[in-house]
């Protein structure tokens, strides 16, 4: 339970450095259980990185298709953090050693690493390391999406086309003077 409760700490560390405003985002409290549950299911790996006794870095993977229509399957890296004061001293190349061993034993196709967007350096490290963009994934609330597609978010929508449309008279009204006049 030590290790879980170490990696929760450091995940909570990431998101700090991650959030905008900076601001402490406290792990739930049923993911301590979650986390336990998913290790001793098999579900997931996770990896923790020490300097000497202090936990410095985790990532947390998991086996997983790469496509569910082609059947090919990948290694996913979801959560990958190394504290900064650790950094450039190759704890993250440590664990991404660890992670292509169990790849290669696995017999999968493919390591995914998922890298927040707002985490530029990470992601220029990732594709040093070879890692190249496969897809973007978007998020959205399902409230939010279902406003979107009823059209309750339609008045600015509104306001946007009918500026839209008053633009495009204009240059039309231009254009034909224009032509009048030549």
């Amino acid at each position: 339970m030590a290790d879980v409760d170490d990696v929760l700490a450091l995940w909570s560390r990431s998101t700090e450095e991650l959030s905008r405003p900076a601001r402490a985002v406290a792990p739930p409290v049923s993911a301590a259980s979650r986390l336990g549950e998913a290790i001793g299911g098999g579900e997931l790996e996770v990896v923790l990185a020490r300097s000497g006794d202090r936990p410095v870095g985790f990532l947390v993977m998991r086996e997983s298709p790469l496509n569910v229509l082609t059947g090919s399957t990948a290694l996913c890296v979801d959560e990958f953090w190394v504290a900064p004061s650790e950094r450039r001293h190759g704890v993250a190349r440590a664990m991404l050693a660890h992670v292509a061993g169990h790849a290669e034993r696995l017999g999968v196709e493919q390591v995914i690493a998922g890298v927040p967007t707002a985490a530029k350096d990470t992601q220029r490290w990732f594709a040093r390391l070879g890692f190249a963009p496969v897809t973007v994934r978007r998020a959205v609330t399902p409230s939010a999406l279902r406003r979107r597609l009823s059209g309750a978010d339609g008045q600015r929508g509104a306001l946007e086309h009918l500026l839209s449309r008053r633009r495009s008279l204009r240059a039309r009204a231009r254009r034909q003077s224009e032509s009048i006049g030549a």
